[in-house]
């Protein structure tokens, strides 16, 4: 809001834009619009005037690539102007950070920044609601969860009730989370599925562990068997040495 410095009947008094008076730059929303140049000439009236400088801050090139807008309005009562953000909540905010030689007495701005605007504030099922601009958010612990209302307007207090009806994909969703969620069947059955695994694999390792010691005992036995017959071998041949070299032996 600039300063009543304006004159009071512009048909009298017109104010005039010049070189003196024609340039100021200004921060809209946290961004940097750079610097504004009016049009110089003779202005009759303060609307005209608010018309021109709105037109020209909202043609900056910084302004129409950003998407942003501003309203600049004359208030006849105080002999003022008015620039205001477009966008709601507190992150709305328009500062002068700069102005020409003589603008802070003929057009009555000043290098300061302005005052930022609020985002609403209100419940929702009797939940505190998060605020964004003119949205309000249900609460993640409410009831209400994942609900959002625009109010455009009216005073403060008790809105009403809002009414609902989940739709197709609302009701998709809960099914596929009674579905696949941490607690539904599906991860249940996957979770049973995935013990009997660990189960069958355990029991490998037990059966493997258990052939390991069977091997080892046959394979204990079998040697022990293997020096037997090696052993009743060498005794055969020397039992056979001895019953050739008796006396008779090779008689028919």
């Amino acid at each position: 809001t600039g300063a009543g410095v304006l004159p009071a009947d512009f048909g009298a008094t017109p104010l005039v834009i010049d070189t003196a008076n024609d340039t100021f730059s200004l921060e809209v929303d946290g961004l940097d619009v750079g610097e504004v140049r009016l049009t110089q000439g003779s202005y009759s009236s303060g609307p005209a005037l608010a018309t021109e400088i709105q037109a020209r801050i909202n043609g900056a090139t910084a302004m129409v690539d950003a998407g942003k807008s501003v309203t600049v309005t004359y208030a006849a009562g105080s002999n003022r102007f008015v620039i205001g953000s477009a966008m709601l909540g507190n992150s709305s905010i328009v500062n002068i950070t700069a102005i020409d030689t003589s603008g802070a007495a003929t057009l009555g701005f000043a290098v300061a920044d302005g005052v930022a605007g609020q985002d609403i504030a209100g419940t929702i099922d009797g939940i505190a609601a998060t605020g964004a601009g003119m949205r309000l958010s249900a609460a993640d612990d409410s009831g209400a969860r994942g609900l959002q209302l625009e109010v455009t307007g009216g005073s403060t207090g008790a809105r009403g009730s809002v009414a609902f009806s989940r739709g197709i994909s609302s009701q998709l969703d809960l099914l596929l989370e009674k579905v696949l969620g941490e607690e539904s069947s599906i991860s249940n059955r996957i979770g049973n599925l995935n013990d009997g695994i660990k189960s069958v694999a355990k029991r490998r390792e037990q059966m493997e562990a258990r052939w390991e010691q069977v091997k080892d005992r046959y394979t204990r036995q079998f040697n022990a068997l293997d020096q037997l017959l090696s052993g009743l071998q060498s005794t055969s041949k020397y039992l056979e040495t001895q019953l050739a070299a008796l006396p008779g032996a090779n008689k028919g």
